[in-house]
């Protein structure tokens, strides 16, 4: 539920044509695998269809230009609400009241490296 609320709080923008796509794309990715076996068994009887190999090249191309529609529209809006929040975090920090912890000089962030980083008021070490 997190997640929706994330998404209904953040996300302004119409996901409605993202959907649309998602489900083209899943009736896509069903009918190759349709296709598959249909072709299969014309080639278990020793028969070629053309019609069917047809079929499959094109819902292959809707399955791929669809699923590459989606991930990429999908990057672009999981960006943009990952940049809200760094800037809410950014503003938060900086209205942030830090007089406490630069009073008793505690390092504000540890780097994963071995060099403590200390606060930016606090003398050099």
């Amino acid at each position: 539920m997190e997640l929706v609320e994330l998404l209904r709080k953040d996300l302004k923008e119409n996901v409605a044509p993202l959907a649309v796509f998602t489900l083209i794309t899943g009736m896509a990715n069903a009918a190759l695998i349709s296709f598959i076996n249909t072709g299969a068994e014309y080639v278990t009887n020793d028969q070629v269809s053309h019609r069917v190999f047809l079929l499959f090249l094109i819902s292959l191309m809707i399955y791929i230009l669809g699923k590459r529609y989606v991930a990429m529209r999908s990057a672009v809006l999981v960006e943009a609400i990952l940049n809200k929040i760094r800037y809410r975090l950014a503003d938060k920090i900086r209205h942030a009241e830090l007089a406490t912890l630069e009073a008793r000089e505690l390092p504000l962030l540890r780097p994963a490296g071995r060099i403590p980083l200390r606060c930016p008021t606090s003398p050099r070490v």
